[in-house]
């Protein structure tokens, strides 16, 4: 699976995914740490040690595998996930 890291969260949540096998880079890392966002979703529940984020990540991956292929939002809370498949209309 890849993942771009969002600045919102810790280099070290890319590092540690990248250590599980995973293509997983930091926005700091390709030079668009500064880029404008048009949505941002952050769960202050959800701990933010960069070794807890990237174990519920790993949990859950294998159930938000092909939403995450076909294109959602998920959020991964510690009690929930969530997924939304994009684009979202109302």
């Amino acid at each position: 699976m890849r993942f771009l890291i969002d600045n919102a969260l810790s280099p070290q949540l890319a590092a540690k995914l990248a250590a599980m096998g995973h293509d997983a880079i930091h926005v700091r890392e390709i030079g668009i740490a500064s880029s404008s966002d048009e949505v941002i979703l952050l769960r202050r529940r959800t701990d933010r040690r960069p070794a807890r984020q990237a174990a519920i990540i790993l949990a859950n991956l294998s159930n938000l595998a092909d939403s995450l292929q076909r294109g959602c939002i998920a959020v991964i809370e510690e009690s929930r996930v969530r997924v939304r498949l994009l684009p979202i209309a109302d």
